[in-house]
């Protein structure tokens, strides 16, 4: 992975991945188009967390036992790799306030877990490491947050477990808050999301083919934010990335002050990555101060799951609400199905 491009060159590479202006498409009532984007959904090529805790050994990675088990321990997560009918479990552990480890086990095998890295930087505001997987031929990549970059590190089976290649970096201008993995049939696709100290984020995108595994150069798709990570979903050969704007902005008129113009925007790419379309925004105008706090998706047979989780609960029961759209694989028209509470990702 190539480092990052210097500082002469940052004003441009925005320039060039930005996917213009936002624009709104036409909203119908459309049971077919909900029904075509919930059949079939690519889940594995979503983001995801598939860890049954139940069928590995605590003591093997390094959790404590304490009360309310490790899916409920805030210093603790993990992620499931399946690579060639071999499971992995890839876990990270929060060392201190700024710091946590990376490191992996094979289920089923009762040997301890073993380090990938015993140091790494934590996220702004977080206490788990931003990470993901994604399993390729022979093995799995593996990316992570550290500080200001973002590190990939390519795993072999091996007959004894794993072998990790020396590790590739991006050096970013900005503290990482999310990184995120997924496929199409022919490329490896990579996302993350940085913050600046205000809480602004913004989006960024490189892909390799699956082929050889060489990364592009990193862009940005103009996606920014406040604290809420962009997330991409792929079908066949399509990608799709989403993000939340919620960012605060000064206004002068009748009314003087700040005011919170968030929209959940969504672009795609039917080339591998190379071109974006524009952002499509898909909330409710009347949603535009109540968007905040998180956005997912997912790729159907006939369209496009997304999903945000708006930052007031409902009062009857105390969820948080999700707003949840059917999109057309074009980008074209949109149905938008009724808020759904709870506190759990309603996409998945």
């Amino acid at each position: 992975m190539a480092p990052w491009r210097p500082p002469a060159l940052l004003s441009l590479a925005f320039a060039l991945g930005a996917c213009g202006q936002p624009h709104r498409i036409a909203q119908v009532q459309d049971q077919d188009l909900l029904a075509a984007t919930l059949a079939e959904p690519r889940y594995d090529r979503a983001w995801r967390r598939v860890v049954d805790y139940g069928t590995v050994d605590p003591k093997l990675y390094g959790f404590d036992g304490s009360s309310g088990g490790p899916h409920n321990n805030a210093t603790f997560d993990a992620d499931v790799v399946e690579v060639s009918g071999r499971r992995f479990l890839v876990v990270t552990r929060q060392l201190d306030a700024v710091h946590t480890s990376l490191s992996w086990l094979e289920v089923g095998k009762g040997q301890p877990a073993r380090a990938i890295d015993e140091r790494i930087a934590l996220p702004p505001t977080l206490r788990k490491l931003a990470f993901d997987v994604e399993p390729v031929s022979g093995g799995f990549v593996l990316l992570h947050a550290d500080g200001a970059r973002v590190v990939e590190r390519r795993a072999r089976l091996t007959a004894d477990g794993l072998e990790f290649l020396p590790p590739r970096t991006f050096t970013a201008s900005e503290p990482v808050l999310a990184v995120q993995l997924t496929r199409t049939d022919d490329r490896l696709h990579a996302l993350w999301t940085t913050c600046d100290a205000t809480g602004n984020t913004t989006a960024y995108y490189c892909s390799a083919s699956l082929a050889d595994q060489a990364w592009s150069g990193a862009r940005s798709l103009g996606g920014r934010g406040c604290y809420a990570a962009a997330r991409m979903a792929a079908g066949d050969r399509d990608l799709y990335v989403a993000w939340c704007d919620n960012r605060w902005r000064w206004r002068e008129n009748w009314f003087t002050g700040y005011v919170n113009q968030g929209k959940v925007c969504v672009v795609a790419s039917r080339d591998g990555g190379q071109t974006f379309t524009q952002p499509i925004v898909i909330n409710d105008p009347d949603d535009f101060g109540d968007v905040a706090l998180a956005v997912d998706l997912v790729v159907g047979r006939g369209g496009v799951l997304v999903c945000w989780r708006k930052p007031r609960p409902s009062e009857a029961s105390g969820y948080h609400l999700w707003g949840v759209a059917a999109v057309d694989v074009g980008l074209r028209r949109m149905h938008h199905s009724q808020d759904v509470g709870g506190d759990a990702d309603v996409c998945r």
